[in-house]
């Protein structure tokens, strides 16, 4: 399977719409059933988030997604790890505010892979439009959820500042504006 190049990713990213987080379905063993029905259904990107599993084993349903992904000519995610993306080839790593910092992992990983951040505060959403090695932030998560306990959701007030910050961004960029989303979780 070929690496996409940086250039390939990003239209990739600047075309998508819907952008899917999952576990690896251990519980229901449809893992890559579940992946080729989202990216049929529509979907653009799908990030594999479990915090439940060994390395290997996410190592393992990495490969099943990457394959999927590829198939379809669609994006996939890594979560946090960056020797994990490193060891898959990932498309994309996805990093919290609590992670290796975007220049930490764009010095592991080169200039091909892509780096998203999660953002739970307006300032931390700004930080990440204004980071050069970022290529997308998100905002949240909106509501409470119990996959991040203790964390106070932003709401859609913390959505529409995140929104019109993305605006003014997009405003200031001549070309390729960071595509910006919320974490709906």
């Amino acid at each position: 399977m070929r690496s996409r190049t940086r250039e390939e990713r990003l239209a990739l990213l600047h075309a998508a719409q819907l952008y899917v987080c999952t576990d690896a379905r251990t519980d229901r063993d449809d893992l890559a059933d579940f992946l080729d029905a989202a990216y049929r259904g529509g979907v653009d990107i799908i990030q594999l988030r479990d915090k439940k599993i060994s390395a290997r084993d996410e190592l393992d349903a990495l490969k099943i997604l990457a394959d999927i992904a590829h198939h379809h000519g669609k994006l996939f995610a890594v979560n946090d790890r960056a020797d994990i993306a490193a060891s898959i080839g990932a498309d994309i790593i996805h990093v919290g505010q609590e992670d290796l910092t975007p220049a930490q992992v764009r010095s592991l990983l080169g200039q091909d892979v892509l780096i998203g951040r999660s953002n739970r505060k307006t300032d931390m959403f700004r930080d990440s439009l204004a980071d050069p090695d970022i290529d997308y932030a998100v905002m949240g998560p909106v509501w409470k959820t119990p996959t991040k306990p203790g964390r106070k959701p932003v709401g859609l007030a913390g959505i529409s500042a995140a929104a019109q910050l993305s605006d003014n961004t997009r405003l200031q960029q001549k070309t390729h504006p960071k595509p910006c989303g919320l974490l709906a979780e």
